[in-house]
């Protein structure tokens, strides 16, 4: 069976002209205040005709800022900055989420007004943070106490709500990267022992309490998730992360999200430990038996990362298709059965796929791109480059294996690897 790149596909109620989706990538080009300027517009304009981008890491609050120059959701003047990009995007025909983050620990108090970053426990990271005057060494985290987590929940909750007034299609979670939520999230970092620690639903409190805040805001179809189940970046780790992981999406499946981000292996290294297929097709009836009954199957994960983005997505032959003839694929051959959800409903699972490459913009920006974090002038470190910006996205009645892999010849676009 083919899949065709080019077909439109249906996700919570939109129309996606293609099937292919711009990952969230930070470029720290907001102003001081966290709003987007008009080179952040026009960088987004250039990108739209993608079926769906999902717009770069924007934090929750100002205790959530982790970098320098990016932009946020928690004022008016952000939502309405935002507006005009948005409607650029719709102008062009495209859609878009936004990716709603907490940085946690991953902080300095020079961004936080002098203030200590928060985390679930008090332990800190490896490493140096980047601020407005340069790397400094990342300091002991202050360990949130549970009365101020309803907060924070309502910090998602706010730029939910912005996000809605900014023009956003959709919005995406993110929890995973080592920031705050995928702190909770893992072992390695949360030592707590109360109800955010401990066990794997204890730890999973803190994101399902975030996902009922914003899904009052969003139906659930416009929501999705990121997740990093062996990601090692921001000092992270777990002692178990197939088995946590495989209960985390258990749980998240009966919610019916819009899909789950998923990136394989780590952004600094290719390898791969842990059995992605396993995760795909992990269940509820595995993970929680006592939902086993009432709970939805697992939603198709069909999809593979394309190793750069360039600003249009166009069809360069009619019948250029994904196809068993045109197609390359790694690790595995094998069709994955197609699935849906109860409701029978059109599905989509996204996930980030393994592998460095180097994300290069072919825009007006580009030598802005260039630069380092901070816009120091200095590239990128070659591990922070390391990603895969497009998923390729199918729906319930299609096969395509999990690990097919499109070769730059059959899009029209520039492919760097």
């Amino acid at each position: 069976m083919h899949l065709d790149l080019f077909a439109p596909i249906n996700l919570g109620g939109l129309t996606l002209a293609n099937r292919m989706v711009m990952a969230p990538m930070t470029r720290n080009r907001a102003d001081t205040d966290g709003c987007v300027p008009p080179l952040m517009v026009e960088h987004y304009r250039q990108r739209a005709t993608a079926g769906l981008i999902v717009a770069e890491s924007t934090t929750v609050s100002p205790q959530a800022v982790g970098y320098p120059f990016t932009p946020g959701l928690h004022t008016a003047a952000q939502a309405e900055s935002w507006r005009r990009l948005t409607d650029a995007v719709h102008e062009e025909g495209g859609r878009i989420f936004v990716q709603l983050q907490h940085c946690g620990r991953v902080s300095h108090p020079s961004l936080l007004d002098g203030q200590a970053p928060v985390a679930p426990s008090a332990l800190a990271p490896a490493g140096q943070a980047v601020t407005h005057t340069g790397p400094q060494d990342f300091m002991t985290p202050r360990a949130l106490d549970a009365g101020e987590l309803p907060d924070v929940v309502d910090q998602f909750r706010r730029a939910a709500e912005l996000a809605k007034q900014g023009g956003f299609d959709g919005i995406e979670v993110h929890a995973g990267n080592g920031y705050l939520i995928d702190q909770f999230l893992r072992d390695g970092t949360n030592h707590r022992t109360d109800a955010y620690g401990g066990s794997a639903a204890n730890r999973m409190r803190l994101v399902n309490e975030v996902l009922d805040a914003v899904c009052e805001q969003w139906p659930a179809e416009r929501v999705g998730v990121r997740l990093t189940p062996e990601n090692g970046f921001n000092s992270m780790a777990d002692s178990d992360p197939q088995g946590h992981f495989e209960y985390f999406l258990g749980q998240l499946s009966p919610r019916g999200l819009a899909y789950v981000h998923v990136l394989e292996g780590g952004m600094a290294t290719t390898a791969v430990s842990l059995d992605y297929r396993a995760l795909r097709s992990g269940s509820p009836a595995r993970t929680s038996p006592t939902t086993a009954t009432t709970s939805p199957e697992p939603e198709r994960w069909c999809t593979r990362g394309m190793p750069t983005w360039s600003p249009s997505v166009r069809r360069s032959s009619p019948t250029r298709t994904l196809s068993a003839a045109t197609a390359r694929t790694s690790r595995s051959p094998q069709p994955t059965p197609p699935r849906t959800t109860a409701a029978g409903r059109p599905a989509i699972r996204t996930t980030r796929s393994t592998g460095p490459t180097e994300a290069r913009h072919a825009s007006s920006s580009e030598a802005a791109d260039r630069c380092g974090p901070a816009g120091y002038g200095e590239p990128a470190p070659e591990r922070l480059r390391q990603r895969y910006v497009i998923a390729i996205v199918s729906g319930p009645d299609e096969q395509c294996s999990p690990y097919t892999e499109c070769s730059a010849g059959q899009l029209n676009c520039s492919l760097t690897n």
